[in-house]
């Protein structure tokens, strides 16, 4: 395993259940120093990792491991981020054809916009499937996930944390 394969497995902590995280977090921290050393920046990184995200035995983390988890709101099939807010925005936007509507041009597009919602509702109420990704990569890479996910309970710590490492794709 690489250096940023190694990195990568500290992203895969969001997707361990949280009460397995800070077990999870100090082995691979512990791991992480004996396979590239005690350097200052690898200490910084651990330092900053455990007082951000994990939090130590006195010492809640500056954002609790329930807000950044994101194991099962993925298990749930709910989205992980903004990306589909941002999305209707930049359309909602580009319908607009400018920053600052007239109220007659801004009613029109929101007309126009519920027309869509009340058409996507119809699909649902009627049973009818509905894409939850705009690309078909998308849904395929997040169906990988929930497979990997999946095999959370039979894998090893070590093993599940190395196959969202390879999971992964970073540009």
């Amino acid at each position: 395993m690489d250096y940023n394969q190694h990195l990568k497995m500290f992203v895969a902590l969001a997707f361990c259940e949280t009460g397995d995280v800070t077990i999870r977090f100090n082995t691979l921290a512990d791991e992480f120093i004996r396979i590239y050393g005690s350097t200052d920046q690898h200490e910084q990184f651990l330092d900053y990792f455990e007082t951000t995200w994990v939090g130590r035995s006195r010492l809640r983390p500056r954002f609790s491991q329930d807000m950044w988890n994101c194991k099962q709101i993925t298990e749930n099939d709910l989205p992980r981020t903004n990306n589909s807010v941002e999305s209707w925005h930049n359309a909602f936007q580009g319908a607009l054809g400018c920053q600052h509507p007239a109220v007659y041009k801004l009613m029109k597009a929101l007309q126009s916009e519920q027309v869509g919602v009340n058409a996507l509702y119809v699909k649902l109420m009627a049973g009818e499937k509905v894409p939850l990704y705009a690309r078909k990569e998308y849904g395929n890479a997040n169906q990988d996930l929930l497979t990997l996910i999946g095999r959370y309970s039979v894998m090893t710590p070590s093993e599940y944390l190395y196959n969202y490492a390879n999971y992964t794709a970073y540009d």
